[in-house]
C-alpha cells in the first residue's frame, strides 16, 4: 500500500454566519430603561444570559450562569449594581448552563437555612440527575463535539447561541422550594407570576413581571431556529409545548419588554408579537409537516430529504434561521419522539452487523482501492457526502485505515465549512479530528467521568451511578447483599447494595447486609469514577469490611467502572 494521501481542505464560512456569530457574542451589564431589571449577557465570554431585579430590600436573581467563573462575573456585575441582599435564586430549567454559577453568588448554607429561597419547576432535580448524571458522561462527549470544545482556536469559532458552554467548574445548588403549578409571588416588594413552558426542556418556566410589563422566557426563544433535536441528545422534546410558550407571552396584557437566556432583549408590544407569532408558526411547521410525512409512511431519512427548510414566509432573521436548530434534524426528531427508532422495514429490526456489511459492500464494489478511488473522485466532484459515505465503509472495515480516515476527514471538513448550523459545523469538525486522530476519546471519556463522580455530589448519587456498570457476562446469576456505610467530613450514611438478576439496587438508609464495608466519600467516587479499584482499596487496608469480604470482592468485581470509550467516526 503506498502512502497515504494527504488533502487540503480550505477553511470557509457562509457569509451569515459570521453576521450572526457576531451578533450572538455580544456581552454586557444592560440596564432596561427605567425598570429596575438589568440583562447581564453573556458575560465572561459564556453563552448564557442572567436577569437581575432589585426590589425593595433584596434582589431576584434569574439563572446563575455556565459555571463558577460566570457566576463569579456575574456576582461582581450585581455588585457594581446594588448593595441589597439577593433575596431568591430562580432556575428556569435543569439544564447545566442556566444554574452552574450559584456558589458564586450564595452559600450553600444560606440555600440550607432557607435564607436565601433556590426556585425550581418540580421535575428539576429529577431531570438534572438524569441528564447529568444518567447519561452525563457520553452527553457531556457529545456536546464537546457539539459545541467545538475539542477544536483549537481557528477553528473553535461559534457555539450557535453565542459564547461558550463549558467552564472549567460548576457549582450548582439545588433548589430548596419547588412549585407544581404556576404560581403568583411577592419577592422583595416585586410582584411576579412563575409559569410552566416545559417546551426546550421538560422542567422550564417563564417569569412575568406585571408591574413592569416584562416577561423572561429563558430558552423558549432565541436568535435561531429553535432545537427541537439537539445533537448532544436529550429527552423528546414537546414541540406543542414550545410553541405554546410564545403563545402564553401573546396572550398578556401589556407585555413591551421580552428578555430571554440566549438573546438579546426584544423591545416593543408590536415586535414582540411579530416576533414570536413567527416563531412559534416556524416550530408548528416544521412539527405539522413532520407528522403529515409521517401519516404518509415517511421514516426518519425520508424527512431528513424531504423537510429540510421552512417557507419564505417563515424566513426571519435571525429568530429562525438554522444556525442552532435545524429543520431537518427536527422533522425526524419527530418521528423516533412518536414511533421510536422502527422505520418500517422489516429487514431492519436484525440487520447485517456493521462490519460484516461493510466487508461485503466493499468487496462487491471490487475492494478497498476501488472504494478509496470512488471517494477522492466523490470529493473532487464536489460531493463530499458520498465520499464520506464511501470512506466510512473502508474505516468500519479497517479503523487504522490511514488513507481511508484522511479521506473521510477531508469531506467531513468540507461538509463543515459550507454548513451554517454552527453546531453541525462544530460535529464535522470535530469529526475530522477524531479521524485524524487528534482527539482521543479513549483518553477524554475517563477524565469526562471522573469530573462526573466528584465526592460533593453525595453518597446516594454517586452510588446510584454503579446501576448502569452492572456486566451480565460477569454478574449472572449471582445474588449478593453488601451493605456500604460512606463517611464524609462531618457524617456518614448507610446502604445497602444488592445484586440480583445481573440488577444492581441501592438501598438508602439501610444497614441490614450483614457483609459491610466502610469507605470513604472521596474513595467512593474514585472507585465509582474508574480511577481506583475497589480490590487495591481492600489490599491496602484503605477500605475495611465487616462480615464477608469475599461478597464485597464479588460485588465490585462484576461492575464495570472502566468502560470502553465511546468513539463517533472511527467504527
Amino acid at each position: 500500500m503506498s502512502d497515504p494521501k494527504t488533502y487540503e481542505v480550505e477553511r470557509s464560512f457562509p457569509p451569515y454566519y459570521l453576521e450572526h456569530r457576531e451578533e450572538s457574542c455580544r456581552s454586557g451589564v444592560f440596564k432596561m430603561g427605567d425598570r429596575p431589571i438589568w440583562l447581564l449577557q453573556g458575560l465572561a465570554g459564556f453563552s448564557v444570559n442572567s436577569i437581575l431585579i432589585e426590589g425593595k430590600d433584596g434582589l431576584i436573581v434569574y439563572d446563575t450562569g455556565v459555571s463558577l467563573e460566570q457566576g463569579q462575573a456575574i456576582a461582581a456585575a450585581i455588585k457594581e449594581i446594588s448593595d441589597k441582599p439577593i433575596k431568591d435564586v430562580i432556575y428556569s430549567h435543569h439544564h447545566a448552563d442556566h444554574c452552574n454559577g450559584t456558589d458564586a453568588l450564595i452559600t450553600p448554607e444560606q440555600a440550607a437555612s432557607g435564607e436565601v429561597a433556590v426556585i425550581a419547576w418540580e421535575t428539576f432535580e429529577r431531570e438534572h440527575a438524569d441528564e447529568n448524571r444518567v447519561v452525563g458522561t457520553i452527553m457531556g462527549l457529545r456536546a464537546s463535539f457539539m459545541y467545538g470544545a475539542f477544536l483549537g482556536p481557528e477553528e473553535q469559532s461559534y457555539t450557535g447561541l453565542g459564547g461558550s458552554f463549558f467552564g472549567s467548574q460548576g457549582s450548582f445548588i439545588p433548589p430548596n422550594q419547588v412549585i407544581s403549578q404556576d404560581t403568583e409571588m411577592e419577592i422583595a416588594g416585586v410582584r411576579l407570576e412563575l409559569f410552566r413552558t416545559g417546551g426546550e426542556a421538560s422542567s422550564e418556566i417563564g417569569m412575568d413581571l406585571p408591574d413592569y410589563n416584562t416577561v423572561v422566557i429563558a430558552d423558549e426563544v432565541y436568535p435561531s431556529l429553535a432545537n427541537l433535536y439537539t445533537l448532544r441528545g436529550a429527552k423528546f422534546r414537546d414541540a406543542g409545548r414550545w410553541a405554546s410558550a410564545s403563545d402564553r407571552v401573546l396572550a398578556r396584557d401589556n407585555v413591551d419588554l421580552l428578555l430571554g437566556c440566549h438573546m438579546a432583549p426584544i423591545e416593543g408590544a408590536e415586535q414582540i408579537r411579530h416576533v414570536l407569532t413567527t416563531y412559534r408558526d416556524s416550530i408548528h411547521f416544521n412539527h405539522d409537516q413532520a407528522v403529515r410525512l409521517i401519516l404518509q409512511g415517511a421514516t426518519p431519512d425520508e424527512l431528513r430529504e424531504r423537510l429540510n427548510e421552512l417557507p419564505e414566509s417563515l424566513d426571519m432573521a435571525p429568530y429562525t434561521r438554522p444556525m442552532y436548530g435545524h429543520v431537518a434534524a427536527n422533522a425526524a426528531a419527530q418521528f423516533t419522539g412518536y414511533l421510536g427508532w422502527f422505520a418500517g422495514d422489516a429487514t431492519t429490526l436484525a440487520p447485517t452487523p456493521g462490519p460484516e456489511r461493510a466487508r461485503r459492500m466493499v468487496a462487491l464494489a471490487g475492494g478497498r482501492e476501488a472504494v478509496l478511488a470512488a471517494g477522492e473522485a466523490a470529493l473532487g466532484e464536489s460531493d463530499a457526502q458520498w465520499a464520506a459515505e464511501l470512506a466510512a465503509l473502508l474505516v468500519t472495515l479497517d479503523p487504522s485505515d490511514t488513507g481511508a480516515r484522511r479521506l473521510k476527514a477531508a469531506a467531513l471538513r468540507t461538509l463543515g465549512y459550507a454548513q451554517l448550523n454552527a453546531t453541525w459545523r462544530n460535529w464535522y469538525l470535530s469529526g475530522a479530528k477524531e479521524l485524524d486522530g487528534e482527539i482521543d476519546l479513549t483518553a477524554i471519556a475517563p477524565m469526562a467521568r471522573a469530573m462526573l463522580y466528584q465526592p460533593e455530589l453525595g453518597a446516594a448519587a454517586i452510588l446510584d451511578g454503579l446501576k448502569y456498570a452492572v456486566d451480565p457476562q460477569i454478574a449472572g446469576d449471582q445474588q449478593i447483599l453488601v451493605g456500604i456505610d460512606v463517611t464524609g467530613p462531618d457524617s456518614s450514611e448507610s446502604f445497602d447494595l444488592r445484586l440480583r438478576n445481573s440488577v444492581l439496587t441501592v438501598i438508602e438508609d439501610a444497614a441490614t447486609a450483614q457483609s459491610r464495608l466502610t469507605i470513604s466519600i472521596d474513595d467512593l467516587a474514585r472507585v465509582v469514577a474508574g480511577l481506583v479499584d475497589l480490590a487495591q482499596l481492600l489490599d491496602d487496608g484503605s477500605v475495611t469490611v465487616t462480615g464477608s469480604q469475599e461478597d464485597a470482592r464479588d460485588l465490585f468485581a462484576a461492575l464495570d467502572t472502566h468502560p470502553a470509550a465511546p468513539t463517533f467516526h472511527v467504527k
